[in-house]
């Protein structure tokens, strides 16, 4: 190999890989074993080669971006890369790219992070993502994110309709888990039921085990000892 097909090392950027996503960035001054916590034999690494000199710095992260385009279902062939400071939400990321570029505004903007799995069928991928992310949930490093018009309407595909009651792999949809807590009406009525179930079989509980009360008695009088001397007899007198 000629010295001109390798590129400098400053144009080298070294990634942790999970299946066949690029992952965070490993920053000199670290160990693999610091950069990678569960490091284990057979780990792959991605080696990225770039356009210009390494610019990311250890506080920030590296997101990748792809646009989908709803009325034509297509997804964008070639992404972007998009720096973030850690610890960015996503509004932060929204913000991000409607500077990122010129097409779609902020208000305009809807995001997704899907999983590599759910890339692999265009057809079906509108309806598997959820494009309402809340916008406090973190950004990670190595995150995918894709990102939509919303005034671009999504076309349903024929034959790609879930039937009624399924998701989109015809298994049974999942009964939502509903949490009461004592600041819901129904929450607090529940709590306050069991407070007082508690309680009644406390009361009960502790009239049981109490010793029987017992009826008290007049006190029992002493007999005393007489003070009384014994009487004299008494003479006679002979007239």
């Amino acid at each position: 190999m000629s010295n001109q097909n390798v590129p400098d090392i400053t144009h080298l950027r070294l990634r942790g890989q999970h299946a066949k996503k690029a992952g965070p960035v490993l920053f000199d001054g670290v160990t693999l074993k610091q950069a990678l916590p569960h490091l284990s034999d057979h780990q792959t690494i991605a080696i990225q080669i770039l356009d210009k000199p390494e610019f990311l710095k250890p506080q920030q992260i590296l997101l990748h971006l792809q646009r989908w385009y709803p009325s034509k279902q297509e997804l964008q062939e070639v992404g972007e890369d998009l720096v973030l400071p850690e610890g960015s939400n996503i509004l932060a990321l929204k913000k991000q790219i409607s500077l990122h570029q010129t097409e779609i505004i902020e208000q305009h903007l809807a995001v997704a992070r899907p999983f590599s799995y759910q890339l692999k069928n265009k057809n079906t991928l509108s309806s598997l993502l959820n494009w309402e992310l809340d916008p406090e949930n973190l950004v990670k490093d190595g995150d995918l994110i894709l990102y939509k018009d919303v005034r671009d309407k999504e076309v349903e595909i024929e034959g790609h309709r879930p039937p009624e009651g399924t998701n989109q792999f015809n298994r049974p949809l999942e009964v939502g888990l509903k949490i009461h807590t004592v600041y819901d009406a129904e929450g607090r009525a529940k709590f306050d039921a069991l407070l007082n179930k508690d309680k009644a079989e406390s009361e009960n509980t502790d009239q049981a085990t109490q010793p029987p009360t017992e009826t008290p008695q007049p006190p029992t009088e002493t007999p005393q000892p007489s003070t009384e001397l014994p009487s004299q007899p008494q003479e006679k007198t002979n007239v």
